[in-house]
């Protein structure tokens, strides 16, 4: 069985499927665990091409796509529970009379 790189899909070690796009003016490289067969593959770059397209129309959620991926952005929802954590790290501010 020959496994063969399609554009922006291709096999990384034999139990994982990478992805390479651009989102947000950065190049990402999520990879997934399917073995690389040839139609996994395919699938794959069908996946990519469904991603392209939510990326261009504004609906891609990086984080519900890939879940698991180390380099994602914190969303949002992120942010605030970073916010919230750090703020309530911090001592209490003691009023002035």
């Amino acid at each position: 069985m020959g496994r063969r790189s399609v554009n922006g899909v291709r096999p990384k070690g034999s139990d994982r499927i990478e992805f390479e796009f651009t989102y947000k003016g950065k190049r990402y490289r999520p990879s997934l665990p399917r073995v690389p067969t040839e139609a996994n593959l395919r699938r794959a770059h069908l996946q990519l091409n469904d991603i392209k397209l939510r990326i261009k129309y504004g609906t891609f959620n990086f984080n519900e796509e890939f879940p698991d991926y180390r380099m994602a952005e914190p969303t949002a929802n992120d942010k605030t529970a970073e916010a919230a954590r750090i703020g309530s790290a911090e001592e209490p501010a003691r009023s002035v009379e």
